[in-house]
């Protein structure tokens, strides 16, 4: 009887657990739709100063996390992004600082020239983006 109390017990506790609804992540996500590694950066208002971070890496038809965290509070961030080879780029009119080829994390857009494209994030906490050829 013992036995047939822990099997059932043991049972009931795998289906609580499978269908126990999993935490929804709430990041900001790049995905390549590019045969080469794509590397990039992105810019956003902090709630005092612009800010500008890279380089992540974007594996060819992979995402790659950006930000860890709700991206309720952004409702907008900015990308560019290029090829190794920086053949191929993906970019737009708004200026920010980057620092090639090493990582950073720059605190304003005083002077910067390089373009950023802009992502409207809808105040969603999940954001992804697709980087197509």
């Amino acid at each position: 009887m013992r036995a047939i109390f822990t099997a059932l017990l043991l049972l009931l506790t795998t289906m609580i657990v499978s269908v126990s609804p999993r935490p929804v992540a709430a990041d900001f996500r790049l995905c390549s739709e590019y045969k080469q590694p794509i590397y990039a950066a992105y810019a956003y208002w902090d709630g005092a100063s612009w800010t500008s971070e890279g380089w992540w890496e974007v594996s060819p038809f992979q995402c790659t996390t950006i930000f860890e965290g709700s991206m309720r509070n952004r409702s907008e961030v900015f990308v560019y992004a290029e090829t190794a080879d920086e053949q191929t780029e993906w970019s737009g009119n708004e200026r920010f600082c980057i620092h090639e080829p090493n990582a950073f994390t720059i605190f304003g857009r005083t002077d910067c020239a390089t373009g950023f494209f802009r992502i409207d994030t809808g105040n969603r906490d999940d954001v992804e983006h697709s980087l197509t050829p």
